[in-house]
């Protein structure tokens, strides 16, 4: 049996007893709804798609916490729940913010004070 932490050291972040298990349905979940609410293509997606199927790769591979974060690398686990669970909430932001949708027009100024423009 692994052994459960007292405390994660850190204000406001308390120690959880099933931490790996916690943060893998917090990734599963973030998983689901970036590929539900965010379009293919875009930014956002692919880097939260890379990010959190690397973890949850890690997850899945590895029975002990400590080995969890060690292999991830930034920070304890019960912070990495804390980071999936900003991001979920965020996917919902990014869903209705929509920043991949924005106009292609670019003001250039030229020499002199002349103004052109450039369609992309």
């Amino acid at each position: 049996m692994i052994p459960h932490k007292h405390t994660t050291g850190i204000v406001g972040i308390e120690a959880l007893p099933n931490a790996r298990e916690a943060l893998a349905t917090v990734v599963k979940e973030l998983l689901a709804q970036v590929k539900i609410k965010i379009p293919e293509g875009t930014g956002y997606r692919k880097i939260v798609e890379a990010t959190y199927k690397s973890r949850l790769d890690v997850i899945e591979k590895t029975q002990n916490p400590t080995d969890v974060e060690s292999s991830i690398g930034v920070g304890q686990i019960e912070e990495l729940v804390a980071q999936a669970k900003d991001e979920l909430r965020l996917v919902s932001q990014m869903a209705s913010w929509k920043p991949w949708e924005f106009e292609h027009r670019i003001k250039v100024v030229g020499f002199a004070g002349l103004e052109t423009r450039k369609e992309h």
